[in-house]
């Protein structure tokens, strides 16, 4: 057919002027940003117009790919969706789903029995992550991220002010009576958790230099963190909204009435345009879960 040009062309038009970015075009097909060059001059040489306004730092829609813009995403969207229909069925009710260890255990998990008993019929793979670049799979649907958010897009706040705040087992807070005994326990780190030791130390009027002969344990992961503290080993930071059922279990105690604010938040990252029906669904529970 002379007058339809190739679907990867056109995928390649739709993702560039989606993110109105070769770079992010490329990243998201999981092809070379000169591919996507190449591929949009060929489709602009088929149809015989200029779709775009290439600008040293920013890319622009030309009025023909404005006008070109909303039919190839109402075409691409209807070979989706009929796709799904009648050959992945199974795939509109899975969904895939990456967090951190800690969220999925400590606060995704115990809730979860709410959302199959709504939606029986959906299955949930969680992808498990421990750092930032663990996020980089571009397939997956949803994700809930632990970061400060700047610069990326759609991310939606689910928790809008997390702290921290001393923590540790209800045998070892029977031990500490004031502040200063913070200093002679053992002291519990977790890499990749903000730890403002210092200025909660400022906090309770103690100085971290009259520690003498403390122990330090540290971990990459938080749910290992959680674990020493269990086990009496040490005072952790505790992370609101993560260890907020633990300690209305009695499981881990908070020690003195004092929380430090932390930069980092609890953010949703999803495409709702282009999730299935069951995604959007679930996106809706968690939604309704941080209201």
């Amino acid at each position: 057919m002379k007058d339809l040009p190739p679907l990867q062309w056109l995928r390649v038009f739709e993702a560039s002027a989606r993110h109105l970015s070769f770079t992010r075009a490329a990243e998201e097909l999981n092809i070379t940003q000169s591919a996507v060059s190449q591929q949009i001059k060929l489709l602009e040489n088929f149809i015989g117009s200029a779709l775009f306004i290439r600008r040293p730092r920013a890319l622009q829609l030309t009025p023909a790919g404005k006008n070109y813009l909303p039919d190839v995403q109402r075409a691409i969207e209807l070979l989706r969706a009929s796709t799904r229909s009648n050959f992945l069925r199974s795939e509109q009710h899975r969904i895939t789903l990456r967090c951190n260890w800690s969220f999925a255990s400590l606060w995704l998990i115990p809730r979860l029995p709410d959302f199959t008993r709504a939606h029986p019929g959906i299955s949930l793979n969680i992808v498990p992550v421990m750092w930032e670049t663990d996020y980089a799979a571009s397939t997956d649907s949803i994700e809930i991220r632990f970061a400060s958010g700047s610069g990326e897009d759609q991310l939606v706040v689910l928790r809008d002010r997390v702290t921290c705040f001393p923590l540790c087992s209800p045998r070892l807070a029977r031990r500490i009576r004031e502040p200063a005994d913070l200093l002679r326990c053992g002291r519990i780190n977790s890499l990749g958790v903000t730890s403002p030791w210092p200025q909660l130390y400022r906090r309770l009027g103690i100085s971290e230099t009259c520690a003498r002969d403390r122990a330090e344990l540290t971990s990459q992961a938080y749910l290992l963190a959680l674990e020493m503290a269990r086990n009496h080993l040490g005072v952790m930071l505790g992370v609101s909204l993560i260890t907020d059922d633990l300690i209305a279990r009695g499981e881990l105690v908070r020690l003195f009435d004092v929380e430090q604010p932390i930069d980092d938040l609890y953010f949703l990252k999803a495409d709702r345009a282009r999730l299935t029906h069951s995604e959007n669904l679930f996106c809706d529970w968690l939604l309704e879960r941080f209201e």
